[in-house]
């Protein structure tokens, strides 16, 4: 009898902020706040030509990380 192969975690790249908004629940000041704090978003341009993209398992591991610590009363929750 052959064993079943692991299950593998297949990258889901987000192409831009309206993906990334509707996958996680957030609106854009959530995902600037999130690029702010240091998350794995690229942001490439700037003002109107701004673009955003990500990798699901790596922006869900780090709003996980940054959920589980005690955030001081004026930064506000974020994940």
């Amino acid at each position: 009898m052959q064993k079943a192969a692991p299950p593998v975690m297949q990258p889901w790249h987000l192409a831009s902020a309206a993906e990334i908004s509707r996958v996680f629940k957030c609106g854009r000041d959530a995902i600037n706040r999130m690029v702010e704090c240091g998350a794995p978003i690229a942001v490439h341009g700037s003002g109107p030509n701004k673009r955003y993209s990500a990798e699901y398992n790596q922006l869900q591991a780090w709003r996980v990380a940054h959920s589980l610590r005690t955030e001081p009363a004026d930064q506000p929750h974020i994940g």
